[in-house]
């Protein structure tokens, strides 16, 4: 099964994450920030490569996106760009993959001072790259995150084969999927995000036989680099925005 992994356009907290800080009532809630002109822009251009990229395809095309505004606006200006080139075309929105919750961690100016004991336990375990483990108050973990993403990933044995699943999501998200689908070690997820825009490409087998002789191939790989990138089974992002 083939999976495009989109991280969302560049968005305003992309440019100033300050703008998620909550101070006298203002501050913008991460699920409804919006994107950048220059994501505006690059989710078009996303969209121009789709179309060449789906040219002549002839897979049943569904395209997930996780509801926050900034995945929304990604997958709506993308796929207007290459619907005309598809004839099968399933669109649905999951809450599955939405953004991890970082919590107060994200939203309180001085939070290490104002949650000292939290901090301290956060970044105890940060400092020992455990922090997939951990969360910070109101938050999830890492590893909580991957759990409903798994969920999400479950859901996909009920489409083909031959199906091409398109998805719009977030950086920790896609990161999240990346070490889910193929059983890989937590320490996959500290790796860098994907640019803004940016495509991934990764093939999930559905039987047993493949996926255990994928695993294996994947472990040693893992063994030898060391988990100094993607690219030991996944294509590295093979579209990236100017």
């Amino acid at each position: 099964m083939k999976i495009l992994l989109i991280r969302h356009a560049e968005s305003q907290a992309n440019v100033s994450p300050s703008k998620l800080i909550i101070e006298n009532d203002n501050g913008i809630a991460n699920p409804v920030i919006s994107l950048t002109e220059k994501g505006l822009k690059q989710a078009k251009e996303n969209g121009l490569f789709l179309k060449k990229y789906l040219q002549d395809t002839h897979l049943k095309i569904k395209v997930w996106n996780s509801p926050y505004q900034r995945t929304r606006q990604t997958m709506q200006i993308s796929t207007n760009e290459f619907l005309s080139e598809v004839s099968h075309y399933r669109p649905e929105e999951s809450p599955l993959l939405g953004e991890i919750q970082f919590g107060l961690l994200e939203t309180v100016r001085n939070y290490s001072k104002e949650y000292s004991n939290e901090y301290n336990y956060y970044h105890h375990f940060k400092k020992q790259n455990a922090h997939f483990f951990s969360k910070s108050p109101m938050g999830e973990s890492p590893a909580e995150m991957s759990a409903r993403l798994k969920l999400w990933l479950n859901n996909l044995s009920w489409y083909g084969e031959n199906d091409l699943h398109i998805v719009y999501a977030h950086g920790a998200a896609i990161r999240a999927l990346l070490l889910t689908a193929y059983c890989l070690p937590y320490e996959i997820y500290y790796l860098n995000n994907p640019v803004n825009a940016s495509i991934m490409e990764i093939n999930v087998p559905t039987n047993l036989p493949d996926h255990e002789i994928m695993l294996s191939e994947v472990n040693n790989r893992v063994k030898e680099l060391q988990f100094n990138g993607f690219s030991y089974i996944f294509k590295p992002s093979y579209y990236i925005p100017q």
